[in-house]
C-alpha cells in the first residue's frame, strides 16, 4: 500500500546563475512549512548546473489542487443552426437546447458565523472556509426551474375570454 504524504502544496521559485546565464525555475512540492522547504530545496531540485542560486519565494498553494497550466483552443466551425441575412452580411446562429445536457439550474446558499472587522473581511473568511472545505459552513442547494431559451406558448386559460361590445 502506498504511503500517505503529509503536508501542504507549496510553489517554489528559484533563480540559478551559471556563467552569464540566469535560469528561473518554478516547481510545486509538498512540505510542512516554508522554512522546511528552504532546507529541502538542494535535495528536491538538481542544482549541479548552477554556480550559485537563490530561492525567490515559497508560496502556499490555496485549495487542494494547483493548476500548473491551462490551454484554450478554438473549436472548428460547425454548420450554423440558422443564418440571418443583414445589411452588413450574414450571421450564423447556434442554439443550445436543454435536451443535450443533464445540467440543471440550482440556487445555492452558504452561511457561516465568524468574527470580522467589516463586511469585506467577513466575505473573505467565508470564501476561505468554502475553499478549504470547512465544516463550519452550512450550505443549502435548491433546484430552480430554468427556461430553455426557446419561445413557448403562454397558458392563458385562466383568463376570461374577450367579448366585443358595440357602442
Amino acid at each position: 500500500m502506498a504511503e500517505m504524504i503529509q503536508g501542504q502544496l507549496y510553489r517554489v521559485s528559484l533563480t540559478g546563475r551559471s556563467g552569464t546565464e540566469l535560469t528561473t525555475v518554478v516547481f510545486i512540492t509538498v512540505g510542512n512549512n516554508p522554512s522546511d522547504l528552504l532546507a529541502k530545496v538542494p535535495y528536491l531540485y538538481d542544482l549541479s548546473d548552477f554556480d550559485s542560486y537563490r530561492v525567490d519565494y515559497v508560496e502556499k498553494c490555496q485549495g487542494r489542487i494547483h493548476v500548473v497550466s491551462s490551454k484554450v483552443s478554438f473549436a472548428a466551425d460547425d454548420k450554423a443552426d440558422a443564418i440571418i441575412k443583414r445589411h452588413e452580411g450574414t450571421q450564423g446562429i447556434w442554439q443550445k437546447t436543454g435536451q443535450t445536457t443533464d445540467s440543471r439550474k440550482w440556487l445555492v446558499n452558504a452561511v457561516t458565523t465568524c468574527f470580522a472587522k467589516d463586511e469585506k473581511h467577513a466575505l473573505k473568511k467565508l470564501k476561505e472556509r468554502i475553499d478549504g472545505g470547512s465544516e463550519r459552513v452550512v450550505t443549502v442547494a435548491e433546484e430552480v426551474p430554468c427556461t430553455s431559451g426557446l419561445a413557448v406558448a403562454k397558458d392563458v386559460s385562466i383568463f376570461d375570454r374577450a367579448t366585443f361590445v358595440r357602442g
